[in-house]
């Protein structure tokens, strides 16, 4: 599968695994990507938000 939650995981990972402070595992914040059911659009974003394509609240946890 080669979509833009591909390449969302593919950068967030590189850019973690060059971080030479990183926290240790249990401190690192935790990255979570949401979903929008109304237009598919996936970001990254806090629950309770709209989104940021089509205004939606409603999102879900991928």
């Amino acid at each position: 599968m080669s979509g833009p939650l591909t390449k969302i995981r593919n950068k967030f990972s590189n850019r973690q695994s060059t971080d030479t402070e990183a926290a240790p595992e249990d401190e690192q914040p935790k990255t979570v990507l949401h979903e929008c059911t109304a237009c598919g659009s996936v970001f990254i974003q806090h629950t309770g938000e709209r989104c940021s394509e089509c205004g939606s609240d409603s999102l879900v946890e991928q």
